[in-house]
């Protein structure tokens, strides 16, 4: 019996928890670019989840990107969850 080539590939997904998790773990260790860049793919992967959203506005305010994080965060209240408090939290924080 002749055996398919791909018969003992596991596919390896890698979805936006995924990369969510990679860049959590680089904004623990304070090397936010790296967060940045992580978390910015699991928002496009997934853009309506808010925690998502809310964590990519914190790292871009640790960037000091306070414009582009009140956009983050102020969409969030507009478009996904407007009940989400910490955003108005990290606005006031931002000002």
């Amino acid at each position: 019996m002749k055996r398919e080539k791909n018969e003992n590939i596991i596919a390896y997904r890698r979805d936006a928890e995924f990369f969510f998790m990679i860049g959590m773990k680089y904004a623990d260790r304070k090397n936010f670019i790296n967060a940045l860049k992580y978390t910015k793919k699991a928002v496009e992967i997934e853009p309506l989840n808010p925690d998502y959203q809310f964590n990519l506005g914190c790292i871009l305010a640790e960037l000091k990107d306070t414009m582009e994080s009140n956009r983050v965060l102020l969409d969030i209240i507009r478009y996904i969850d407007p009940t989400l408090t910490e955003c108005y939290f990290g606005i006031g924080c931002n000002y």
